[in-house]
């Protein structure tokens, strides 16, 4: 027979003790099965006490057990869960509940420190496995990190008319969106802090666009908005006899070939679309020549033709 005392409590901490063993003929061993319950409730170190005896009542023997309630590990992950391409993730754990002290294996960082700080190309997907040392009771936690690759695109660089304006159009692609944008310099342009301002430069410019994304990611390109330097020279004024001609000649350069000519008025005029043309006028005229370039632009110059 035996007896069972101590401080923890039978069918709540430990399971049913019957309180009777038999020993068959030729043992000297007789096993006693103990399992120690989880009630729900963290409690300090218990005691179970078994006392052997006889029928009569003689201790032959008394052994104390000690039941320790080894607190679960339960750990989960903080850190950023976006970043910029080409920056450092700084995970560490969180423990809402264990004893330590801990090992930690982060994979694939292949790491076995607290704090994990990696550089991630791609979205990564963290593990991390705790083992409580005390305890060995272990834990494994999970965490996904993002990682935006912001690029920005202000557009082809563009030939501008003098005194004409044009929209800048930037795009951007690969952050987290929402995007805010931020043009400089702020001379010419409409709005300095949208993706598509109107610009009037006045001279050739280079705008460039910095983007940031939602978690301030950077990305930056440029357009040049260069001015048009189309100009023209003439023959300039010429003299003749009534009934006699002059030759009229344009000269363009700068801008973008080709060019297309017109001279005003048509009147007495052998060809008015081509940069050189005769001219005979009855009467003393002002032709005014308009050359226009393939992007659009013009330039005009005007000379006189007198009749004597």
């Amino acid at each position: 027979n035996y007896t069972v005392g101590g401080t923890a409590q039978m069918n709540s901490d430990y399971s049913y003790l019957p309180g009777q063993a038999h020993l068959q003929a030729g043992q000297d061993t007789v096993y006693i099965p103990i399992e120690g319950w989880q009630d729900g409730f963290y409690d300090p170190d218990e005691t179970i006490t078994i006392t052997l005896t006889n029928s009569c009542g003689v201790v032959y023997d008394t052994i104390t057990l000690f039941i320790r309630e080894m607190v679960p590990v339960d750990v989960e992950i903080k850190g950023d869960s976006a970043i910029c391409k080409g920056g450092n993730v700084r995970l560490e754990p969180v423990f809402k509940s264990g004893t330590g002290p801990y090992s930690y294996y982060w994979t694939p960082a292949q790491l076995v420190d607290k704090v994990l700080i990696d550089s991630p190309d791609k979205g990564t997907g963290y593990t991390l496995v705790v083992l409580d040392e005390t305890s060995g009771c272990a834990d494994t936690a999970t965490f996904w990190v993002d990682v935006f690759d912001i690029q920005a695109d202000a557009g082809d660089d563009v030939e501008l008319c003098p005194g004409k304006g044009i929209q800048l159009k930037a795009q951007a692609w690969g952050g987290k969106e929402q995007y805010r944008y931020f043009w400089t310099p702020a001379e010419g342009l409409s709005e300095t802090n949208v993706a598509n301002p109107l610009a009037f430069p006045g001279k050739t410019t280079t705008y460039t666009v910095s983007v940031v994304d939602a978690i301030g990611c950077l990305a930056r390109d440029s357009v040049t908005v260069v001015m048009s330097d189309l100009s023209v020279t003439t023959t300039g004024d010429a003299s003749i006899c009534k009934g006699g001609f002059t030759e009229l000649t344009a000269t363009p350069s700068g801008g973008v070939e080709p060019y297309t000519y017109s001279w005003q008025p048509a009147a007495g005029l052998a060809n008015p679309s081509t940069y050189r043309t005769a001219a005979t006028p009855d009467t003393t005229t002002q032709y005014i020549i308009t050359v226009r370039d393939i992007t659009g632009c013009t330039i005009s110059d005007t000379l006189t033709v007198t009749v004597q």
